[in-house]
């Protein structure tokens, strides 16, 4: 299994890959410092699961994970925001996004969410949908 991780902040996008590579050492963690080279990773990869941040240069995270659910709709997606706006909370959610975490990230949040993706995509793989 795959995830990728979308973070414009390098600092942030090292320590969170660190800690979801040790937490899930059975996932394969990819990075991407953009949204632009982020479609290209999951073009090439095909993540089961993509975190990303909202606001980045080049393409933003929700404009990502539109592409994403364009290519591959059963892509699990988490987005990342400083923000609480409500706008891009409901753009997001239209979108199929699987969970909307505040930063500065709360890394049991984050854990949280990433395991109910996996038991999401569990389920989704027992019942013959993947």
């Amino acid at each position: 299994m795959k995830l990728l991780m979308v973070e414009d902040d390098a600092e942030s996008l090292e320590l969170s890959c660190r800690l979801i590579s040790h937490e899930f050492a059975y996932l394969t963690v990819l990075q991407a410092a953009d949204g632009v080279i982020g479609l290209e990773v999951f073009r090439e990869h095909l993540p089961d699961i993509v975190i990303s941040d909202i606001t980045m240069p080049g393409m933003d995270g929700i404009a990502l994970a539109a592409e994403i659910k364009a290519l591959q709709p059963e892509t699990k997606i988490i987005l990342l925001t400083a923000h609480s706006d409500k706008r891009r909370l409901s753009l997001s959610m239209e979108l199929g996004i699987n969970d909307y975490i505040l930063k500065p990230i709360d890394f049991k949040a984050l854990v949280t969410a990433i395991r109910a993706c996996l038991d999401e995509i569990g389920h989704e793989v027992r019942r013959g949908q993947r």
